[in-house]
């Protein structure tokens, strides 16, 4: 595994690959133009809530270069669509569903918000000031040392059983909706947790989860379309290779 000839052949075998499919889109004339790559951004950032430049500013890396790899990422996606049409029958989505019935079940969950600070104290006087009619949102946001306070005012969503300390579960999955927890004391320091909402465990039907079943076995099928596809093109080519 430390034979550094693997990463190589690895790493020509991607070379290989990418060159390929490049030569494909070159030779299925598939162009793709800048309103798609501007449509495509702009659906990002949207669904994001982040900017390309701001996002791009943190990693070092130019627009020019990302706009280029863009623009092949798109290129490429209009050859599989084109080369690679995908079928999935209501037969397909209803197997799938029925062999991974276990992935599609809600666990026990809690939605619950929580303040955190280091002492007791702190907790024992924040749990003063909400018990009387003190925002729990903009406490969360002044006091709380947990950085995700500072976007989630506190909120930290569903939580399913088992996800968090033992602490912290064993009081949140206690709690009545709407009550308030005393401090509780976790390896992270003291909170106070509101419990938002309990969802009860359940299985989810069929219809309830056939998009999502949709989109996984589209996903599973183009990428075995994908592999056979390059290996095609691969069986075909006159590949040299010069050390």
């Amino acid at each position: 595994a430390n034979n550094p000839m693997f990463k190589f052949e690895d790493a020509l075998n991607q070379s290989i690959i990418s060159i390929l499919l490049k030569q494909q889109v070159k030779k299925e004339d598939i162009e793709v133009t800048e309103q798609e790559v501007n449509d495509y951004v702009a659906k990002f950032e949207s669904s994001s809530n982040q900017k390309i430049d701001a996002l791009l500013a943190t990693q070092g890396s130019s627009k020019e270069d990302f706009l280029k790899e863009l623009k092949d990422f798109l290129a490429l996606n209009k050859l599989v669509e084109k080369k690679i049409p995908i079928e999935v029958s209501d037969q397909d989505l209803k197997d799938f569903y029925n062999k991974n019935k276990q992935f599609f079940a809600v666990p026990e969950s809690v939605n619950v918000s929580h303040i955190l600070v280091e002492t007791e104290e702190e907790a024992s006087d924040i749990l003063v000031d909400l018990e009387a009619g003190a925002d729990f949102n903009e406490l969360a946001l002044e006091k709380s040392t947990d950085p995700s306070a500072k976007m989630n005012k506190g909120d930290l969503g569903l939580v399913p059983k088992g996800q968090t300390v033992k602490e912290f579960e064993e009081v949140a999955f206690s709690l009545k909706e709407g009550e308030l927890s005393e401090p509780v004391k976790t390896q992270f320091g003291y909170h106070i947790i509101k419990l938002n909402k309990k969802v009860e465990p359940k299985k989810l039907d069929f219809i309830e989860v056939k998009d999502t079943v949709k989109l996984l076995v589209t996903q599973e099928k183009r990428k075995e379309g994908i592999m056979g596809y390059i290996n095609e093109l691969h069986s075909k080519a006159n590949i040299k290779v010069y050390t």
